[in-house]
């Protein structure tokens, strides 16, 4: 079970998480009205926050998975 969560659950997260986080910055930069400077710096802090959500999800996935299948 461990080696198939590793070989597809991983990537396909991965995908996903990417998938939203491109969404994401092309949100955020249409429906900001100020300057680029900050519509980046805003973006660059929504990318941290997802990708450290996503992180903090594969790590407990995987913890999971382990513990699982492990009994």
């Amino acid at each position: 079970m461990f080696e198939t969560w590793n070989k597809y659950g991983a990537k396909s997260a991965i995908v996903f998480a990417g998938g939203i986080i491109l969404i994401g910055i092309f949100q955020i930069m249409i429906s900001i009205d100020v300057a680029m400077w900050e519509r980046l710096g805003i973006s660059v802090l929504f990318i941290l926050i997802i990708s450290g959500f996503m992180y903090g999800y594969y790590k407990l996935i995987t913890f999971l998975v382990k513990h699982l299948s492990s009994r």
